[in-house]
């Protein structure tokens, strides 16, 4: 009777932890995410690379070149 008990008591601590640390992981990670300045860098300087090519004119140039040669 007494081992029954063992493991229900066992059973539902590990169930229950296996909840909380994946919520307490999730946390720190956003945590980490919001308070790191590199992150915060390296984020900025992707917008504006995809900014600079939104900008920038990817046509190839129109103008054509003639040149009689008799």
């Amino acid at each position: 009777m007494n081992k029954h008990i063992v493991f229900a008591i066992c059973g539902c601590l590990f169930f229950i932890n296996g909840f909380s640390q994946t919520a307490i992981i999730e946390e720190l990670l956003n945590e980490i995410e919001q308070n790191n300045t590199e992150l915060k860098g390296y984020h900025s300087f992707i917008e504006s690379q995809q900014l600079e090519n939104k900008s920038t004119n990817n046509l190839p140039d129109l103008q054509h070149t003639f040149d009689y040669y008799p």
